[in-house]
């Protein structure tokens, strides 16, 4: 594209013709173009200091030591140093720009820890009133819990109320520390008091123990059961029922340790998650692991 010099006499000419009457016989003045010229280059610089303003507001300032972040063992999500929340966990490494130190362990352990004082973040955090008197629950995606049921006992069931039937001795197996959903919750509760649920500390252990018909039913989101359900050969062995009622589906979320970050500091991570989100880079990652349907379905909806 060529560019064109424009002359001082051409400015004057320009000027002199914005004074010619229009078609209506009336007279644009020039002054008044110019001025307009001006309004409109005074906004456009506004914009950078403003969005440089609106940048620096959401900027993270990092902790002077590197901060404590737990993993915990779960299918599709953390295995072996792989999975959806590793893939997470870099996105918000680099985009931070702070320093991490990480540690795996049991999800009750890792509550025992934040209580003490001695972790500063977690992932996939159901927000719960006792979680939230430590932790501020960022929210990034959301998990549906299903029943999963073995094939052979699902014809004594025909609601969730079944399991707490007088003469019915189905177990049920669940991850300790785990909360399931207010409904899928109230029902183990009741069936924890006669003695008839079994927890562990890994969900992997469930599916084996499912398997073996050591239990007659488990609790899981499609996150983890569709892929274990193959790597088990259990495909066919089980009826998966969605009896969670509302809760089952909830936002999942990052959780921070408010004895480490104070509520404004919080408010920066959620940002920081939120243009994750916005970007599309969250259910670029999910898609890593699941099909777009069951992506789509793991967004939650807009923020403001």
């Amino acid at each position: 594209m060529k560019k064109h010099r424009v002359t001082e006499a051409q400015v004057v000419t320009r000027m002199g013709e914005a004074n010619r009457p229009t078609s209506r016989g009336e007279a644009v003045p020039w002054f008044c173009r110019v001025m307009l010229v001006l309004l409109v280059t005074l906004s456009l610089t506004l914009v950078g200091p403003v969005s440089a303003a609106k940048a620096a507001d959401d900027a993270i300032r990092c902790p002077d030591r590197p901060i404590r972040y737990a993993f915990f063992e779960s299918p599709v999500l953390f295995e072996a140093g792989k999975g959806l929340e590793k893939d997470l966990f870099d996105e918000i490494r680099a985009r931070s720009g702070c320093r991490f130190e990480t540690i795996v362990m049991p999800r009750v352990r890792i509550w025992n820890e934040f209580e003490a004082g001695h972790l500063d973040m977690t992932t996939t955090v159901l927000r719960t009133p006792e979680r939230e008197k430590t932790l501020w629950v960022l929210d990034y995606l959301q998990l549906r819990n299903y029943l999963l049921v073995r094939k052979s006992d699902a014809n004594r069931l025909a609601a969730l109320q079944d399991f707490d039937k007088p003469g019915n001795a189905l177990r049920i197996g669940v991850v300790r520390g785990y909360k399931y959903g207010l409904e899928y919750d109230a029902m183990l509760k009741k069936l924890a008091a006669n003695g008839r649920v079994d927890e562990v500390v890994r969900s992997d252990q469930l599916f084996r123990m499912l398997k073996a018909g050591r239990i007659s039913a488990m609790i899981a989101t499609p996150l983890n059961y569709l892929s274990a359900l193959t790597r088990n050969g259990m495909v066919d062995q089980v009826t998966i029922l969605d009896w969670g009622g509302p809760s089952a589906a909830s936002p999942r979320g990052l959780g921070l340790s408010k004895q480490s970050f104070t509520e404004a500091e919080a408010r920066k991570w959620q940002a920081l998650l939120d243009n994750m989100r916005r970007d599309g880079t969250i259910l670029r990652l999910i898609k890593r692991y699941m099909k777009q349907p069951e992506a789509n379905a793991m967004m939650l909806q807009s923020r403001q």
